[in-house]
């Protein structure tokens, strides 16, 4: 083992359910750390003796990119309700899933923030193609589509049926292909239940990360995209890509 850090200084009883709430944490960004490579971890609280945690291990991911597909750029005579495509390269980077926030922008008739729609209220869009019982727990070939819409467990898109094997997969996916669908007002959160005929509208993705699981535990990101410096990742990223459409009748 080598020292990577001391933190600390004092003796806390907080513990916080948010680790970067507790009283003492180190985040390793350390140029040395490789992609590919594993990491294992250990803390040692030095007191009158010392004490060693369990270790765990992290193995960085590369760099993530979710293109957006359709709606193409400029595209006119658009559905109004259109299917978003998006690619999902989970499997090309190692990782066990990714997380979304799709943004539709409008200028004229959107809310107060000229959005359209956000996908699931601005809440994440967990998107795990299998990876096997090593990884995420879902067979090779399938995928698990969900998320916490307003704070409640949703499934969405269930193909190996570990949750519901009677539940319609709402959100299509083409694992072979590493892209995701999703189709306008999924969630039934939009502003409008269509879109205006003969409008220009915007679409962009708002978040979009993967995630590695290490032992039963996420253990390492890759940040394609994140607005703000709030948890989890206190840093953000630059915006994706925009994509401007036109709808039709």
């Amino acid at each position: 083992w080598t020292r990577v850090a001391t933190v600390g200084g004092g003796r806390s009883d907080s513990c916080p359910a948010d680790p970067f709430s507790r009283p003492f944490f180190f985040r390793d960004n350390s140029p040395e750390l490789e992609v590919g490579v594993t990491y294992h971890y250990r803390v040692v609280a030095q007191g009158d003796g010392e004490e060693a945690s369990a270790p765990v291990r992290t193995t960085p991911l590369p760099p993530y990119h979710a293109p957006l597909i359709a709606p193409a750029d400029e595209a006119v005579g658009v559905s109004r309700t259109p299917d978003f495509v998006i690619g999902h390269p989970q499997l090309a980077g190692e990782a066990d899933g990714a997380a979304y926030i799709l943004v539709l922008w409008d200028t004229l008739t959107g809310r107060e923030e000229l959005v359209a729609w956000y996908t699931l209220d601005g809440a994440f869009l967990f998107v795990e193609f299998g990876t096997g019982p090593d990884g995420n727990g879902i067979p090779q070939g399938e995928a698990l589509v969900y998320g916490f819409p307003q704070g409640v467990f949703t499934v969405f898109t269930d193909t190996a049926g570990l949750l519901d094997p009677n539940r319609p997969n709402r959100i299509p996916v083409d694992v072979a292909r590493g892209r995701v669908t999703l189709p306008y007002d999924f969630d039934g959160l939009a502003v409008l239940p269509q879109l205006q005929a003969f409008r220009t509208y915007a679409w962009q993705l708002w978040v979009s990360f993967a995630y590695r699981y290490e032992d039963g535990r996420v253990s390492a990101y890759s940040i394609h995209t994140w607005p703000s410096t709030a948890a989890p990742f206190r840093i953000s990223r630059p915006g994706t890509e925009v994509f401007d459409f036109t709808t039709g009748e």
